[in-house]
C-alpha cells in the first residue's frame, strides 16, 4: 500500500511516489509514517525548571510553537546533563526524528539552540541499555528545526546534551516527532505487508503464498468495504458532512466535509483540520492555550481539558484579568514596581522590578534582614545601634548609631579629627597628620608621628628623652661625631659622624673597601673576601699575592714576590726584578733557565739563553744547562763539550811545532781571559740585597758605563777562584764551538797550533760576518751607540751582543770573539 500525496498510486513496479508523501509518511516509497501520538505518547526528562513552566510532556502535545519559553520543556539549571526520553509505548523500526526547539532569542547570531551543540540521540527499550544512533559533532550552527537519521528498532528515543552554558546543561525543545513503521513490517521501506500469508516482496507485493486472510485481494490482500474506495478497495473514503459515504472510484464526498476536516481540490475531506485551527472548512484558528498543549478540538474548538495556566473560557483564548495569574487565575500579583500588573501566566512582574522592601521575579518575598530596597539589592549599614536590622524600604536606622557613625541610615563615618560615640572626640597625632579611626580613635596601621608614643595605639603622649621616631622605639645610634646624641624626631646626628661610620644616623659603617673619616680613605689589598677594619683600615686576615702591611697597601720589597711576599724571584735577566705579585720575569731568562718565572732549568739535553742550544752528541750524560760542558764523554770524544774526536786529535798533532810560538802568545791571552771570567762569576754569584739594589740602579745608565761600572766591580769585589769552568758558549746558527777546561789548556792549545792554525783559521771563519738574521742589530743600530761599535766589519752588531752579555753577567762570548780576532 502507497501512502502518496492526494492519493495518487505509486509506480506499480518499484512502488515510488511520483510527487511528496502523504502527511505522517517518508522515504521514497513513502512507507514511514510519524509515531508520536499526542496524549498517547510519553515523554519525561531530566528534573525540569518549574519557573518556566517546563513540563516534558509539552514535546509530544502536538503543539509545534516555538515561542514563548513556555510551549517547550524547560529542564533545570545548574545541572550537569539533561536529558529527554520518548516513550512510544511499543517497539518500532524507527528511521529518523524531527524536533523543533525554542526560537525567542532576539539575537541571530545567538540562537538558542547554540546550548545544545554536541548532543546525541539514543534507542533503548525495556531489554537494552540505550545505544547512540546520532552524535552532533559539537561546532556547527543549528537551525531550531532539526532532522537527523537515528536508527534502529527500539520503543525509547533519548537526546541527551552536556554542553555547559552560562547557568549550567539545559534542554529547550518544543515538540518532537519519530518516524517508522511497525516492528511486524518488514525492514527498508517498511513495505506494508501485514497481511500477506508468508511474506511480501520487496514492491509490497504477496508472494506466492498469498494473502493471510480471505476477504482480501491480491497482490496486496485488499478488498473494498464500506469506506474504502479505489484500486484494490487500497484508498479510505475521508469524512464527509452527515456520514454519506464517498465515491467508490475516487473517494470524493458527495457534499460538504464534516467540521474538521479539510475540503482539499479533490473533495476527499480526508485531511484533518491542522492543530491550530478547527470547524467548517477549518476556518476558524484555535487559542493555542488548551492545558497540556493538547490541540483543541478540531469540530468546535473547545478545550476539553481546561486551560493554560493564566488562560480562562471554554476556548481559552481569555487572560486572566488585572492583578492576578496562575491556574484558573487564582492568585494574585506580588509588588511590582509602580504598582504594575504580573504577567499573567507566571506571576512575574514587568523587567522583574519589585516594590523597594521586596524580592523575587514575582516580587512577593520581603528583603532578608540586611537588605532593602528595590529588588532588596542595596545592603544595610550594619552600624544600627545594638545591631537592629534597618528599614527594608529606605534603609534607615530605627534608632541611634552605632560608635563613630552617623545617622540616617548611619553609614557615613566621623569627620577626619573626630572619633567615638556622636564623633565628640579628637584624634591624636598620626602618621601623616592622617585620622584616626572613627570609632576607636586608634591610628591607621598603628603608626604615629615621630616623636610621639604609641600610647593605647592613639599617639597622644610624646616620646621621652633619648628616644625617638615611630613609637619612641628609636634609640640614638651612639657614633655621632664629638658623642653627641641624635635628633629625637629623627635620629639625625647634627654633626656627622664619628670616624667608620655613615648616613645620616651614623648606623652603618662604612661601605666595603673604604674606612675613616666620612669613609673616604680606600681599603688596601685585603684577601677577598676579607675588607679592612672600617675605622682604623687594618686588614683582618692576609693580604693579597704581592702585597705587604698591617693596611696591605704596600707592594712587596725587591726581589720577592706571592703570599706574604715569602717568595724570591726567579733568574731574570737583566736589572729587572720580576712581578710583585705572580713572580713572572719582565723579560728574558739568564742563561739555563726557563719559563714564566725562569724558576725552571733547561729541559735535559738543552743549554743557555731561551734554552735554544743542544749538547754535543759526544756526552755521556746531560751537559751543563748553563754552558753546555760535559762532566764525562763517550769513547772516541774529548774536549769540554765532547765534541772533538781522538783522530782528530791525532792528526792535528804533527803541525804543533809550527805553531809553537802562536800557541805560546795564545795561551798567554787566554790566561788573562779566564781569570776575568772566574772574577766575574763570582761577582755574579754573590747575590746581597744592597749590592744587587745598587746596580740595577746603575743599568739606567749609559751602556759602556754599565758595563765599566760591572767590571769594576768583578775586580774589585769578586775573590778569585782557580780551576773554575768557563760558563757559557759562542753559537752560531746552533753550532757548537770549542770552549777550553783549564786542565786541558796545554793539550788544546798544542792541537790548534798544528797544521799552521787550522782550528784558529776555522774558529775565525765561524765569527758572523756582517748582518746575521737570527741577531737582533736594532740596539746598535741606534744613533748614539754608533760609535761603540768598534768591529763594523767583522762584528756589525757587536754592540747588541755586548750589551746582552752584560745583562746576563757574563763576557765568555765577547772575549771568546776577541780572541778569535786577535789570532788572526
Amino acid at each position: 500500500m502507497c501512502h502518496c500525496e492526494r492519493n495518487e498510486l505509486c509506480n506499480q513496479s518499484n512502488g515510488y511516489c511520483s510527487g511528496s508523501c502523504d502527511r505522517g509518511y517518508y522515504m521514497d516509497k513513502c512507507p514511514t509514517k510519524q509515531l508520536v501520538i499526542p496524549g498517547y505518547t510519553l515523554a519525561t526528562s531530566s528534573s525540569v525548571d518549574h519557573e518556566y513552566v517546563g513540563n516534558p510532556k509539552k514535546t509530544v502535545d502536538g503543539d509545534f510553537r516555538q515561542r514563548p519559553y513556555i510551549h517547550c520543556l524547560h529542564t533545570a539549571r545548574w545541572q550537569k546533563e539533561a536529558w529527554l526520553k520518548i516513550d512510544l509505548r511499543k517497539i518500532y523500526n524507527i528511521s529518523y526524528v524531527k524536533f523543533w526547539y525554542r526560537n525567542d532569542s532576539n539575537n541571530p547570531s545567538l540562537p538558542n539552540t547554540r546550548r545544545i551543540q554536541g548532543y546525541t540521540m539514543s534507542l533503548s527499550n525495556t531489554s537494552k541499555t540505550p545505544e547512540t544512533c546520532f552524535q552532533h559533532n559539537g561546532n556547527d550552527n543549528l537551525p531550531t528545526i532539526i532532522e537527523n537519521n537515528c536508527k534502529g528498532v527500539a520503543e525509547n528515543v533519548w537526546i541527551k546534551t552536556n554542553k555547559w552554558f552560562s547557568d549550567g546543561v539545559i534542554l529547550e525543545i518544543c515538540e518532537v516527532q519519530v518516524y517508522g513503521c511497525s516492528y511486524q513490517e518488514s525492514s527498508g521501506p517498511c513495505v506494508r505487508c501485514n497481511q500477506c500469508k508468508a511474506g511480501c516482496k520487496d514492491n509490497g507485493e504477496c508472494d506466492e503464498s498469498g494473502c493471510k486472510m480471505s476477504g482480501y485481494l491480491p497482490p496486496y490482500c485488499k478488498e473494498c468495504k464500506s469506506g474504502k474506495f479505489g484500486k484494490d478497495c487500497t484508498s479510505t473514503c475521508g469524512h464527509c458532512s452527515n456520514d454519506v459515504p464517498c465515491n467508490k472510484v475516487n473517494g470524493s464526498c458527495p457534499e460538504n466535509c464534516a467540521p474538521g476536516w479539510k475540503n482539499t481540490s479533490d473533495r476527499k475531506c480526508n485531511q484533518e483540520c491542522d492543530n491550530e485551527s478547527f470547524g467548517l472548512d477549518c476556518r476558524y484558528n484555535c487559542s493555542g492555550h488548551c492545558d497540556g498543549k493538547v490541540p483543541c478540538n478540531k469540530v468546535d474548538g473547545l478545550c476539553q481539558g481546561g486551560c493554560e495556566v493564566g488562560w480562562i473560557n471554554p476556548y481559552c483564548n481569555g487572560t486572566c484579568r488585572g492583578g492576578f495569574y496562575g491556574k484558573n487565575c487564582n492568585r494574585s500579583c506580588g509588588h511590582c514596581l509602580n504598582k504594575e500588573s504580573c504577567d499573567h501566566v507566571t506571576g512575574y512582574c514587568p523587567d522583574k522590578l519589585c516594590e523597594p522592601g521586596y524580592k523575587k521575579r514575582k516580587c512577593d518575598k520581603e528583603c532578608d534582614n540586611g537588605y532593602f530596597g528595590n529588588n532588596c539589592r542595596e545592603a544595610c549599614s550594619g552600624h544600627c545601634a545594638g545591631n537592629v536590622p534597618c528599614n527594608k524600604t529606605d534603609g534607615t536606622c530605627p534608632g541611634e548609631c552605632a560608635d563613630g557613625w552617623i545617622k540616617p541610615r548611619c553609614n557615613e563615618t566621623c569627620p577626619n579629627g573626630f572619633y567615638g560615640k556622636n564623633c565628640t572626640f579628637l584624634c591624636g597625632h598620626c602618621l601623616n597628620k592622617r585620622s584616626c579611626d572613627h570609632v576607636t580613635g586608634y591610628c591607621p596601621s598603628g603608626h604615629c608621628e615621630a616623636g610621639y608614643k604609641f600610647n593605647e595605639k592613639k599617639c597622644d603622649e610624646e616620646c621621652d628623652a633619648g628616644t625617638f621616631g615611630y613609637y619612641c622605639r628609636g634609640n640614638c645610634s651612639g657614633h655621632c661625631a664629638g658623642n653627641m646624641t641624635c635628633n629625637k624626631t629623627d635620629g639625625i646626628c647634627p654633626r656627622g659622624c664619628a670616624d667608620g661610620w655613615r648616613d645620616s644616623s651614623c648606623r652603618e659603617k662604612c661601605n666595603v673597601g673604604f674606612y675613616g673619616k666620612d669613609c673616604q680613605e680606600e681599603c688596601g689589598h685585603c684577601v677577598i673576601p676579607e675588607t679592612c677594619h672600617h675605622v682604623n683600615g687594618f686588614c683582618p686576615g692576609q693580604c693579597e699575592l704581592g702585597y705587604q702591611g698591617d693596611k696591605c697597601n704596600r707592594e712587596c720589597d725587591v726581589n720577592f714576590y706571592g703570599k706574604d711576599c715569602q717568595e724570591e724571584c726567579g733568574h731574570c735577566i737583566g736589572p729587572e726584578t720580576c712581578h710583585h705579585i705572580n713572580g713572572s720575569c719582565p723579560g728574558q731568562c739568564e742563561p739555563g733557565y726557563q719559563g714564566d718565572k725562569c724558576d725552571f732549568k733547561c729541559d735535559n739535553g738543552t743549554f743557555g739563553l731561551r734554552c735554544n742550544f743542544t749538547c754535543a752528541q759526544g756526552c755521556l750524560s746531560v751537559c751543563n744547562k748553563i754552558n753546555g760542558t760535559c762532566d764525562q764523554c763517550q769513547y772516541g770524544f774529548v774536549g769540554i763539550f765532547c765534541n772533538i774526536t781522538v783522530a782528530d786529535v791525532q792528526s792535528e798533532a804533527s803541525t804543533a811545532a809550527a805553531a809553537g810560538i802562536g800557541a805560546f802568545m795564545l795561551i798567554l791571552v787566554i790566561i788573562v781571559i779566564v781569570l776575568a771570567l772566574i772574577l766575574a762569576r763570582k761577582a755574579r754569584q754573590k747575590k746581597e740585597g744592597d749590592i744587587a739594589l745598587k746596580e740595577r740602579k746603575q743599568a739606567s745608565n749609559t751602556e759602556e758605563n754599565n758595563i765599566e761600572d760591572r767590571l769594576d766591580n768583578t775586580e774589585n769585589h769578586a775573590p778569585v777562584e782557580e780551576n773554575t769552568e768557563i760558563e757559557y758558549i759562542v753559537t752560531d746558527n746552533g753550532q757548537k764551538k770549542t770552549l777550553i777546561r783549564i786542565a786541558d789548556l796545554g793539550r788544546i792549545i798544542k792541537v790548534f797550533s798544528m797544521e799552521e792554525n787550522k782550528k784558529f783559521t776555522e774558529e775565525f771563519k765561524g765569527i758572523p760576518y756582517g748582518e746575521q738574521q737570527h741577531i737582533p742589530c736594532s740596539l746598535a743600530k741606534l744613533q748614539q751607540n754608533m760609535p761603540k761599535n768598534r768591529y763594523k766589519t767583522t762584528f756589525p752588531c757587536m754592540f747588541n751582543m755586548y750589551q746582552i752579555m752584560l745583562l746576563n753577567c757574563s763576557l765568555l762570548i765577547f772575549l771568546e770573539c776577541k780572541v778569535s780576532f786577535a789570532i788572526k
